[in-house]
């Protein structure tokens, strides 16, 4: 059984560093200065508690842009906007990337969900206490390194930013 369980891991993970690395091309092609690593102290949302997850997924900065983080099932993009600026942002231009928003110290400050009204986003934004605000996109795990860099794009012109200390 342990031998089955290390194939199916390694089956996992040659799939996650293989869409790493299309995705690493794509950024490159596009200009994007970017760094690749795994990282394994990431947590997840489960309901109003969050879970650590020890095992490692791979993650690529876009540096000072975002991060991308390569799942088993998803890419997922993050980054942030100082509360002022995200006060003062059209968030339609966002519109046909599924993204949530929360609070840079408080994740459980839930700001906005996938599919809700826009202006429920800039309500909750005026609302909250904090200083930064951060954005994730979500996207299967076969998407295309083109949608993915047209986003960082629009998030580099748009003054979003990531600054992570590892």
């Amino acid at each position: 059984m342990y031998k089955q369980i290390l194939h199916l891991l390694n089956v996992e993970y040659s799939r996650i560093e293989k869409k790493t690395k299309d995705l690493e091309n794509a950024l490159t092609f596009n200009d994007f200065n970017a760094k690749c690593g795994w990282y394994n102290g990431h947590y997840r949302a489960e309901g109003k508690k969050w879970i650590r997850e020890a095992y490692p997924v791979s993650v690529i900065e876009v540096c000072g842009i975002c991060d991308i983080e390569i799942g088993f099932y998803d890419v997922s993009v993050s980054t942030k906007l100082k509360r002022e600026r995200a006060l003062e942002y059209s968030f339609e231009k966002l519109t046909g990337y599924p993204f949530e928003a929360y609070g840079a110290n408080d994740y459980l400050t839930n700001l906005y969900e996938s599919g809700q009204p826009l202006p429920v986003l800039k309500e909750n934004i005026e609302n909250c206490s904090e200083c930064e605000i951060c954005f994730s996109f979500v996207f299967p795990f076969n998407i295309g390194g083109s949608t993915i860099c047209k986003l960082i794009a629009l998030l580099r012109n748009d003054y979003f930013y990531i600054l992570m200390i590892r």
